[in-house]
């Protein structure tokens, strides 16, 4: 959920009615798919893996 200036509490997309849609430039869903994972739920923590795990990037810490 995202809150409003005035305190209002939005679900879902945090960008409707505060400018132009582009989904396709949107981080939203690979957002909530985090926050998924974090909660425990199995399938994100599996699509995670997944994508991580098939990526042939280098992560230097």
């Amino acid at each position: 959920a995202s809150v409003e200036p005035d305190g209002k509490l939005t679900q879902g997309c945090y960008i409707k009615g505060r400018g132009e849609v582009s989904c396709k430039k949107c981080g939203f869903s690979a957002h909530t798919e985090i926050s998924l994972a974090y909660s425990g739920v199995i399938e994100s923590i599996k699509a995670g893996k997944k994508i991580l795990l098939s990526s042939r990037r280098l992560v230097h810490a």
